[in-house]
């Protein structure tokens, strides 16, 4: 098919929808513009199987990307076909490897936590997390030029089909939930249009009842984020007949159609309340049921169409049913089925929620809904059948609490479920959470940790007051805590040899480490090591000389060795942080009048900050400070 054939068909089947009586003549008209407006484009074709650049028609790629069928990627991209003759896929072979070896540890580490050996376990984790280190690592070798598999367009089709399939996941998972918007009547001629075109199937006998023309009406205006001609829209669904308006009325309507339909709704009281975790949990007449409820609801309401803009929607748009995007992963909410099926049906709740059969149900249906996405996908960019599993998203991980942050890959979560296998008890799960980190210390990162576990990740409400009560205590706490002497809340630092530093005086952990080998010649730090960093107020010698008048020796030394030494560079320095060694418990006496209190507690509290802000409160920025408030962000 041409570019043209294939542009003229595609118009006319949408203007048939608002023009049926007058096709010819629109025709006519439209055989004028196409020749009037289309203008062939010029353009670079690389072609690096061959190593050589040429200038071919755009019409003409396009043409060869539908006759040829090319393994279109991500940056769009052409490669041969996997079992091209005369083709080895290096890749492939590699990567298998690399995967099936992951799929085996973790069936293994699965087999650890059913039997309750946590030292298996947490081997088998390190293990599968080892295999998936290694395949992601090819993926970043083949973007390195000194890699002998390196090709400068792997690397980007790698990332760019990782952005095509991830967002094409979400509008998937959006839509299926009600959640799109039409942004011009071409959009919305192009949803009419594909859903006629379905392959039938009678949806009556799932409803009670049939959709009136002016209900359509008012739900397709009200998807509209544009100003819809009211007119237009009549003609459009005059033209209609009574089993399109029912198609089109539940298209992505996922509620409403079970609702509407007793069906479905006798089909799901029969397996609401059967704890699984999968189907193959069920018996052969339970199975039935899920199936038919699962093909029923997935043929009524996916709508399995590539949506051109869906970067910019994913990007821009807001979201209902996807918590968090990463980057091969979406965070579906699930709560709402939950509490719809509480309300319309006779659901246990003597149990946990996540130990019905709610989570397992809509995980069935959804699954069968992102293979169908990806499938349809996978076709556009030509991917041969028996390669299409390989990518595959499926339902790895089960939150009964989230908390989301502004930052990517930044989350925590009480985690109850992984891969069809319950955790009990649930396991806090951090991901990107900077209390984690290795310069927060040990005392600091326990108090987090005990925060999260009791007064967030609870299964009660989140007490705010409680919560920010506990932030201002400890900030308390650590101030007392280093007038005391004690090193508890100091931070913790690696220091390799200043050498290794391309301007070593620009790094705090150095200018500390100086400082403190300059006062204790006697007591050197050697690097590399790991120090604790106190931080002191930065003061002028003649205000240091008064809070510190009773130690004349530290006194002195500190005149020869910093504020008087033959090196510019530690006179620059000046006295503003020391490192103490990981073995001395206490700060020394001189110390303590110096030490920055509000700084240590800030950073101290600051890895909390982003807890504070995703849970509603309002942070603060002032001088390059950040600081919490007790302020709710509404």
């Amino acid at each position: 098919m041409d570019v043209i054939s294939k542009y003229k068909e595609d118009s006319l089947e949408m203007l048939k929808l608002m023009y049926p009586k007058n096709i010819n003549r629109i025709e006519a008209v439209l055989d004028t513009l196409i020749e009037k407006k289309f203008k062939e484009r010029n353009v670079n074709f690389a072609n690096d199987y061959e190593n050589f650049t040429s200038e071919q028609i755009l019409s003409d790629i396009c043409e060869f990307y539908w006759n040829e069928k090319p393994l279109v990627v991500g940056n769009g991209v052409f490669y041969h076909q996997h079992e091209t003759p005369g083709k080895i896929n290096i890749s492939i072979l590699l990567l298998d490897t690399f995967l099936n070896n992951r799929k085996v540890t973790k069936k293994e580490m699965f087999k650890a936590i059913e039997a309750g050996n946590k030292l298996e376990e947490d081997e088998y984790e390190m293990l599968q997390l080892t295999w998936k280190l290694f395949a992601n690592s090819y993926y970043g070798g083949m973007g390195q030029a000194s890699c002998q598999y390196f090709n400068k367009y792997s690397a980007p089709a790698v990332t760019y089909s990782g952005v095509q399939l991830t967002t094409t996941a979400l509008l998937a998972f959006e839509y299926f939930f009600n959640n799109f918007k039409f942004s011009s009547l071409a959009s919305v001629l192009t949803y009419i249009k594909n859903i006629k075109k379905e392959e039938y199937y009678d949806i009556s006998k799932y409803l009670d009842k049939n959709v009136t023309r002016d209900s359509l009406k008012k739900y397709l205006l009200s998807k509209c984020n544009f100003t819809l001609n009211i007119e237009s829209i009549d003609i459009i669904i005059s033209n209609l007949s009574q089993d399109e308006i029912n198609k089109l009325y539940y298209k992505n309507n996922f509620y409403e159609f079970i609702n509407d339909s007793p069906v479905i709704r006798k089909l799901l009281s029969e397996i609401i309340n059967i704890k699984f975790i999968s189907i193959k949990d069920l018996d052969e007449t339970k199975k039935e049921i899920l199936t038919e409820i699962t093909n029923t609801i997935v043929k009524v309401i996916h709508y399995n169409y590539q949506i051109f803009d869906r970067l910019k929607i994913a990007t821009y748009d807001n979201r209902d049913s996807i918590l968090v995007v990463d980057t091969d992963s979406c965070f579906i909410h699930i709560q709402p089925f939950f509490d719809f099926l509480k309300k319309n049906f006779r659901v246990n709740d003597n149990e946990s929620w996540y130990a019905t059969s709610t989570d397992s149900i809509i995980t069935h249906i959804l699954s069968v809904v992102i293979r169908n996405t990806l499938d349809n996908l996978l076709n556009s960019m030509h991917v041969q059948d028996k390669y299409k599993p390989i990518i595959n998203m499926k339902s790895e991980f089960l939150y009964e609490k989230i908390i989301t942050t502004r930052n990517k890959k930044n989350y925590l979560g009480r985690l109850i479920g992984r891969e069809g296998h319950s955790i009990n008890p649930a396991k806090i799960d951090m991901k990107g959470i900077s209390i984690k980190k290795s310069n927060v210390n040990k005392t600091t990162r326990e108090f987090f940790n005990k925060m999260i576990k009791e007064e967030i990740l609870i299964d009660k409400d989140i007490n705010l007051s409680k919560i920010l009560a506990q932030f201002i205590e400890f900030g308390s706490n650590i101030k007392k805590s280093l007038q005391n002497g004690e090193t508890a809340f100091l931070m913790p630092s690696k220091v390799s040899d200043p050498t290794s530093y391309k301007d070593p005086f620009k790094m705090m952990q150095i200018k500390a480490l100086f400082t403190w080998n300059l006062l204790n010649p006697e007591n050197e730090i050697q690097t590399p090591t790991t120090v604790n960093i106190l931080k002191l107020k930065s003061l002028e010698l003649n205000e240091l000389e008064l809070l510190i008048s009773g130690f004349s020796e530290e006194l002195l030394s500190i005149k020869e060795n910093i504020y008087n030494n033959k090196d510019e560079q530690i006179q620059k320095m000046g006295l503003n942080v020391i490192a103490l060694p990981r073995s001395l418990d206490i700060i020394p006496k001189w110390l303590i009048p110096l030490i920055d209190y509000d700084t240590i507690v800030e950073d101290s509290l600051r890895p909390g900050f982003i807890l504070l802000e995703s849970l509603g409160l309002k942070l603060y920025k002032s001088n390059n400070k950040e600081l919490y408030t007790n302020i709710l962000d509404l």
